[in-house]
Formats: C-alpha cells, structure tokens, sequence
C-alpha cells in the first residue's frame, strides 16, 4: 500500500485537531471542577472523569493538577488584567469619565463571571509557590501598568510630586482587584452585583486618585 505525501500531511493535521481538541476538553473539565471543589478537593481523576478521558491521557497534556491550574488561570488573569490595562491606557487627559467607568465595569464583569473560581486561586496560591507567583506576575505587570501611566502624569498634573508611585499603584489596583475578587470568591451580594452605584463609587476612587475631578 502506497501512502501520498498530501495523505500523510492530511493524517498528521487530524491528529494534531484531535490532541488540541482533548487538551481542550481536559482545560474545560478543570475549569468546572476547580470552581465547583477548589483547588485543595480537585484531583487529576475527577478532572480525567469530567472530561470523559482515560486518567493517563491526562499526562501527555499535562505534569499535575498544579500545572493544568496554571494553564487555566492564565487565560482567565490575562483577560481579567488587560481590562485594567487597557482601561489604565485609555483614560488620558483627553478622555473622559465615561471611558474610565466602561473599563472598570467591565473589569467586574470579567471577575463576577468567573465567579467561585477565584477561590479556587486563592486556595492554590497558598498551596502551591508556582500558582503563587504566576498570579503575582500577573499582578505586578497591572502594577507596573499604573505606576508608568502616573508618572507620566506627574508633570503637570494635581499628583503630589512627593507621591511613592509604585506604593500608591499597588494600593489602587489592589483596591478594585481584592473588592472584586473577594466578593466572587466568597459569594458577597453587594459586591457581586456590577450596578451604577457599585461602578460609580470605584471609578471617582480611581479618577480622584490621578488627580482628576469629574
């Protein structure tokens, strides 16, 4: 039997659908498991048995419950943090309020949707040095983010020259990060519901922070 070169291509790209798609399939059961027991309660078989795979399929993706975490987190903390990101890069001296208040609300959103989740990574960053310090990365690139766009700020503007930026930054950012991550890790009412009041406040924190007044 005679095997074509666009037949051999053909086989390796299907295989190569197929492994994407059980690597995806595992990231998804781990999700739904990690939210509905945390992290400490998860195992590799109760993700294997969510995904519907052999429990040694698992390994060909992935070393542990510790690393298939980290991979599910980390799309979650880019999408969470580039909100700020890009919410931090927009409100220039020539936006306005609105756009400030756009991206903080969606920043909410984000965090609510992914709800109990969150403690799940609570529990892993206490567990585990490497869950630790993949959400301190994360966290000090927002950080960062804010600190340079406040001393750009600086010149001109109503910040106190004095002002510890790197200080003040990780004080902002962890205002609206732990208001919102708290209270989709622990199921607070008030602190679930994205409404005006709620978006309102933490946007004049923040607007009141760079020196602004609405």
């Amino acid at each position: 039997m005679t095997f074509r070169a666009g037949e051999s291509t053909m086989g390796e790209t299907n295989r190569q659908a197929r492994a994407e798609a059980t690597r995806h399939q595992l990231l998804e059961a781990a999700r739904i498991v990690f939210t509905e027991r945390g992290y400490g309660a998860t195992t590799v078989a109760s993700i294997t048995d969510g995904a519907d795979t052999a429990h040694g399929t698992f390994y060909l993706y992935f070393r542990n419950k510790e690393d298939v975490f980290v991979h599910v987190i980390s799309d979650v903390l880019e999408e969470v943090y580039q909100r700020s990101l890009t919410a931090i890069e927009e409100a220039g001296p020539e936006q306005d309020l609105l756009v400030l208040r756009q991206r903080i609300a969606g920043f909410l959103e984000v965090v609510v949707r992914y709800g109990t989740l969150w403690r799940a990574l609570l529990e892993g960053a206490m567990a585990s040095p490497v869950v630790e310090e993949h959400w301190l990365a994360q966290r000090r690139r927002f950080q960062q983010a804010i600190a340079g766009r406040w001393r750009l700020r600086l010149d001109g503007s109503a910040l106190d020259p004095g002002l510890d930026i790197d200080v003040a930054a990780n004080a902002l950012g962890s205002m609206i990060e732990w208001y919102a991550v708290t209270g989709a890790a622990f199921g607070e009412p008030q602190q679930l519901s994205v409404d005006e009041h709620v978006v309102d406040t933490l946007t004049q924190l923040w607007w009141s922070a760079l020196g602004r007044r609405s």
